[in-house]
């Protein structure tokens, strides 16, 4: 199919205005996403963005209406624009065009050196195939035999810097919150997704602003640290003409919808902040300074004021951000721009919420149109002209409508507004005869205590001047506080002061060879006005290390004495009778339990009569006992290694050495070992090993010899032999496979 050449032409005054312009790289990609937004034909579409940094390729794809032939032949005439002409400001979505000026494919030379687009127009339904060299000023076009849908925009050559500043985190989160969609959901615009070499990136919200919102506006408990939002304020400004609603969590006062303020009329202004009570300072000289002839374009916003930390849902950046059209601003997508002085307020009132990192929030310029508008984008795109339009826009936000809004929180803060945040925390208090509780244990507010009113019953004593309650006698009484507008009801609950506890029983039962903390006889609830650990256990009997009885008591009743003493107040005793019951012989069968296969290896090892000796006599001789189930684990591990493996034992190797050694053959798979074996004990075994080697080490004889006081008890040996259990029931059953096995040959 044959090419056409087209030669640029740029209109006059655009051919400067081009050459001086030096976009950045996440500008430049934002305006491209502005002509694929302009370009959609479905509603909710999505823009796909594919940025490619081993090949230094940036792809753009829409499934818009795509460039017929005469649009095609329109980009031969760079900065005239079709868009807007003939009164057409709309979409085929019907949201307003994001840009007007026709210079939309020209800013992709900002990053590229070759341009390649392949459009599919719905007007012609035909595909087209363009090339544009930077510089050339010729574009080059054909037909296209493949079909497509919308526009793919490939931008060739992209310089590593610009690859490096596309793919950095902070130029992605602005690239994200370049779309009004990043806030709040519409219906309309499309969806941004954005790939790096292959790879999604998801950035997007989950939850959108105002839904987060809608879930932290009040304080769910009245812990004082609550993170909420303090506030919503939304404002509207048209020809001079403020409207503004505010939800006040804070204290739920101030609260109004849709009110507006003629900024023209210093009486209308007036009017609105006597009805609120609103203190606003400067007022005169604010409304002095406002120019009402300038015009300035209509827009509207809101801001979400956040109080204390942030929850986990709560993850939008801070600041307010300036959208046009429905698409951002880049000088106001980052966090360090505190255009809205939200700065300045809180470092002269440090009692605001409105701090610069508190507030969230947007303005957004609907249905703006460029050619007409007294507001200028600048040719960076990334900001407004320094004209006197953009001077009041800055006053009108600054002054009025943070102005207002901080001044709402700030009043509400002084005395007389906080008088009216009166919110209880404790409808229900217990406290102890005699002594204080402070009124603000009971209800949040600003006011001294002193201007407070109380009701209380006669059994209720109040100190107004330290802001104290004190209950007077053991009961249940009644204590109504107002702050003249609401008057809450309390019920004070007073106890008995004198300090008392109870034991669970008079007697208990305790197992020889056990540690029992002593602490566990006492009836927790019955404890009051005093501290558990102030309790002093002894015993002139039983061996007691601080509040345990110690597990090397022998079998006997114990008396035991829990003592409690305060200062005016009787001494408290209390008597346990402790019993340590012994093991009986009947206990053996747990050990015979944990060993069924001992007696199968009677005639080919005498180890058996060990195991038989350990059962029966670890309740009587423990520390005999383990050093027996030591010396059973060594000669067992010995002849493991000579007749299972058939390897004579180095003797300078310690046992230690050669359990570790028969867990590495277990974990190989040694086709020395039995398969079924392996199956049934591998796994138990990796995952003992550990209290394996640590309960074998506790055997060691010297243990004894340095500290009499860890004695084995028979419990211990119970303990030690259900550890060494698995280890050596596959080392029985080991022997009697190869018991087997010889006999059969």
């Amino acid at each position: 199919m044959n090419n056409k050449e087209l030669s640029v032409e740029i209109s006059d005054g655009q051919f400067e205005e081009v050459l001086a312009t030096a976009y950045s790289s996440t500008v430049t990609l934002s305006e491209l996403i502005k002509n694929s937004s302009d370009a959609c034909y479905i509603k909710r579409d999505t823009i796909v963005i594919d940025v490619n940094e081993h090949e230094n390729v940036v792809v753009v794809k829409d499934n818009g209406v795509g460039l017929s032939a005469q649009d095609i032949r329109n980009l031969a005439s760079v900065g005239e624009s079709k868009k807007m002409t003939q009164g057409n400001v709309l979409s085929k979505i019907g949201e307003p065009y994001a840009g007007s000026k026709g210079l939309g494919l020209l800013t992709a030379f900002n990053l590229c050196q070759h341009l390649e687009i392949i459009t599919h127009s719905r007007e012609d339904d035909k595909t087209y195939f363009l090339s544009w060299e930077k510089g050339t000023k010729r574009i080059v076009y054909r037909e296209h035999d493949t079909p497509s849908l919308g526009t793919t925009l490939t931008m060739r050559g992209v310089s590593d810097d610009s690859m490096k500043m596309l793919t950095h985190e902070d130029e992605i989160n602005k690239l994200f919150l370049s779309s009004i969609t990043y806030y709040a959901n519409s219906k309309t615009l499309p969806t941004i997704k954005l790939y790096v070499n292959g790879v999604e990136i998801k950035k997007m919200q989950r939850h959108k602003l105002d839904d987060i919102y809608q879930k932290y506006n009040r304080p769910k408990t009245r812990a004082k640290r609550e993170a909420y939002f303090v506030a919503k304020a939304t404002f509207k400004y048209s020809n001079n003409r403020l409207t503004l609603s505010y939800e006040d969590n804070l204290y739920n006062v101030c609260n109004f919808d849709n009110e507006t303020i003629d900024l023209s009329d210093i009486d209308s202004v007036r009017n609105f902040l006597s009805r609120h009570n609103i203190v606003f300072r400067k007022l005169k000289e604010k409304f002095n300074g406002y120019d009402p002839e300038t015009p300035v374009d209509d827009f509207e916003g809101v801001y979400y004021v956040w109080k204390e930390r942030k929850t986990a849902e709560m993850t939008y950046p801070f600041g307010i951000r300036i959208y046009v059209n429905n698409y951002g601003l880049y000088n106001y997508l980052g966090q360090a721009n505190d255009w809205t002085q939200h700065s300045e307020i809180s470092q002269n009132v440090k009692a605001t919420n409105y701090k610069f990192k508190n507030t969230y929030g947007y303005v957004l310029f609907n249905n703006f149109n460029e050619e007409q508008s007294s507001l200028k984008i600048s040719k960076e795109r990334n900001d407004f002209t320094g004209n006197y339009s953009h001077k009041k826009f800055y006053d009108i936000m600054c002054n009025f409508v943070s102005g207002i809004f901080s001044s709402i929180d700030i009043t509400l803060k002084d005395t007389e507004g906080r008088g009216l945040s009166f919110i209880p925390i404790q409808k229900n208090r217990k406290t102890i005869v005699g002594k204080p509780i402070d009124i603000r244990d009971l209800v949040r507010t600003d006011l001294p205590s002193q201007q407070l009113l109380f009701e209380p019953d006669e059994n209720i004593e109040i100190d107004q001047e330290k802001g104290l309650i004190y209950v007077k006698s053991v009961g249940e009484y009644e204590l109504k506080i107002s702050n003249g507008i609401t008057t809450e009801i309390f019920s004070i609950k007073g106890e008995d002061p004198a300090p008392s506890f109870e034991l669970k029983n008079t007697t208990a039962r305790v197992r020889e060879g056990t540690t029992q903390n002593l602490f566990d006889f006492i009836a927790k609830n019955s404890c009051k006005n005093l501290v558990l650990s102030d309790i002093i256990i002894e015993s002139d009997s039983a061996k007691i290390d601080k509040y345990s009885l110690k597990k090397t008591n022998k079998p006997d009743i114990y008396p035991i004495k829990y003592i409690y003493q305060s200062e005016g107040h009787p001494e408290i005793c209390k008597i346990l009778d402790v019993e340590v019951f012994p093991l009986y012989e009947n206990d053996a069968k747990a050990m015979g339990r944990l060993f069924p296969d001992y007696e199968e290896i009677e005639d080919y090892y005498k180890l058996n009569d060990v195991v038989h000796q350990i059962s029966i006599g670890y309740t009587n001789s423990p520390v005999v006992c383990g050093i027996a189930l030591r010396s059973l684990m060594e000669i067992t591990i010995r002849h493991f290694l000579e007749d299972v493996l058939e390897e004579e034992p180095e003797k300078e190797i310690t046992p230690l050495h050669k359990i570790n050694y028969i867990f590495t053959l277990i974990g190989k798979g040694d086709p020395r070992l039995d398969e079924d074996l392996l199956k049934e004990y591998g796994k138990k075994l990796k995952r003992s090993k550990k209290d394996l080697v640590d309960y074998y080490e506790r055997l060691d004889l010297n243990r004894y010899v340095h500290d009499s006081d860890s004695l084995t008890t028979s419990s211990d040996i119970l303990v030690f032999a259900r550890k060494l259990n698995n280890f050596l029931q596959f080392i029985f059953k080991s022997l009697v496979i190869k018991k087997n096995s010889r006999e059969q040959a």
